[in-house]
């Protein structure tokens, strides 16, 4: 609940001021950024928190995943409320993609780690760190800084 009030606060703290075709690029940058770097704080905070011993190597990822996963779920909702230019649009919806695509990744490699499936768990990783390399690449054309560098679900 406090981070959806977060992300609506910095929204409503954004301006409204749109094209009639959408957010101008530097209001899309400028707005999508700010969601990513919230979330980023976010998941930063949840990384310092005390490690939990659970005696699988599956535990300290799964509970990163259990605290993360939330956070960027809320990150894309955020993002996908955001109307882009018709300059824009192409782009950012690559972008979307690519940010859900992570996203089912997390989920995949928290299922993976729930069920101690070793294999599961290398091929969602793999999967994951593939498909953050294409959301930063995609992310990085659009000029949108904090969210090249956004953190994934991955622990």
């Amino acid at each position: 609940m406090l981070l959806a009030l977060g992300v609506a606060a910095a929204l409503a703290g954004c301006g409204s001021s749109t094209t009639s075709s959408g957010l101008t690029h530097a209001q899309l940058v400028s707005r999508a950024d700010a969601i990513c770097k919230q979330a980023d704080e976010r998941v930063e905070a949840v990384k310092k928190l005390p490690a939990l011993s659970a005696g699988t190597p599956y535990g300290p990822v799964l509970r990163l995943l259990r605290e993360e996963l939330p956070i960027f779920t809320a990150e894309v909702g955020a993002l996908q409320r955001l109307t882009p230019s018709h300059g824009d649009r192409e782009g950012f919806e690559s972008y979307l993609r690519a940010a859900k695509a992570e996203l089912a990744a997390g989920v995949g490699l928290r299922d993976a780690s729930t069920a101690k499936d070793a294999s599961r768990f290398r091929s969602a990783t793999l999967e994951l760190v593939a498909l953050s390399t294409k959301s930063t690449q995609t992310a990085t054309g659009l000029g949108l800084v904090e969210c090249a560098k956004s953190p994934e679900p991955k622990g």
